[in-house]
């Protein structure tokens, strides 16, 4: 099967490229040429996602893929692409974003929504989510999900959407892992969190496991619509132990009242009754979806990268949180 990747060198898009190519696809990747990595067979075509269209009645793939679908004109550029060339599935990755939850999260909505998400579930009342972040003009001023999953799921056919947790893994720009990971790596016995935060449930999957999922969103036969992904869906005090227990780490997580967490760990502005986890099965048993990399292996793999490529800004009290962590 020939499919055209738009996006595919950075974080994920490698790994997707690499999954496809294992299981038999002929893969172009269009990208602008400011990352390259080893993608194998794939051929590459430097150019801008505007030119998508051009390329794709070139190449003639019978699945484009999108890795970075960010707002409505992105949406319209891969099905206008995919109209012209003739392709019947066009894929695009989304995000747990989309679901009204998010709204509760960030105080926009008041009613909490029961978890896990299905994939029927209701999405964000408030579009834009980060507008008041950006500039007019910045991609992500006018960044939306739900306007390029309904240009998307509109076009006809075969379209996938896959909407995706927090996914970590070695060359995550956010760097997830890395404050556990740094306060493991500098001998910290204790990592603290407040009750709400550590009581959080926020989905998380590997970079390469969920390269799988969005491969099997782009392969097999009877994929359509929308899948949740989801790998771990637990609490950030169990996230924290299961990191230490990868790393072989033997301290404590301890978790303390809101009211006695010092302000550095505290996190007023979200409403964090509302978790975010989806529910994977649908993924999982339409198109048999499983986790080829497991857990520990995944933790520690992307541990390893964190500490040799640490972010430009981070600190955190030691001395603070030990003392916080202290029985009262």
């Amino acid at each position: 099967m020939r499919v055209l990747v738009v996006g595919g060198t950075n974080f994920i898009g490698p790994e997707v490229v690499r999954a496809l190519l294992r299981d038999g696809a002929d893969v172009t990747v269009l990208h602008r040429g400011e990352h390259e990595d080893d993608l194998g067979d794939a051929v590459h075509v430097h150019a801008d996602r505007g030119e998508v269209a051009t390329v794709a009645s070139e190449v003639r793939p019978e699945v484009i893929l999108d890795m970075v679908p960010v707002h409505a004109r992105h949406g319209r550029e891969i099905v206008e692409a995919a109209r012209i060339a003739g392709v019947r599935r066009v894929v695009a990755v989304s995000s747990v974003d989309t679901y009204r939850g998010y709204d509760v999260l960030h105080r926009r909505d008041r009613d909490v929504q029961p978890i896990p998400f299905r994939e029927t579930d209701p999405v964000r009342q408030h579009r834009y989510p980060y507008r008041d972040q950006f500039e007019p003009g910045h991609p992500m001023h006018d960044y939306d999900k739900l306007d390029v999953e309904e240009l998307v799921l509109a076009h006809p056919d075969e379209s996938v959407v896959l909407r995706l947790p927090v996914v970590f893994g070695p060359k995550d720009f956010q760097h997830r892992l890395y404050p556990i990971v740094r306060r493991i790596a500098d001998g910290m016995d204790v990592i603290v969190y407040s009750d709400s935060f550590g009581n959080w449930r926020f989905a998380k999957a590997y970079r390469s496991n969920v390269a799988d999922a969005i491969a099997l969103g782009c392969l097999h036969v009877d994929a359509a619509g929308i899948y949740n992904v989801c790998s771990f869906d637990g609490t950030e005090a169990e996230w924290a132990r299961t990191v230490g227990h990868a790393l072989d780490w033997d301290g404590e997580v301890v978790v303390i009242d809101d009211a006695e967490a010092p302000d550095a760990l505290r996190h007023p502005d979200a409403d964090l009754r509302q978790h975010l986890v989806p529910d994977a099965s649908r993924i999982r048993d339409e198109l048999g979806w499983s986790e080829r990399v497991p857990l520990d292996e995944a933790i520690a793999v992307t541990a390893e990268w964190e500490l040799a490529n640490p972010p430009d800004e981070f600190t955190y009290d030691a001395d603070l949180e030990r003392a916080a962590a202290e029985p009262r």
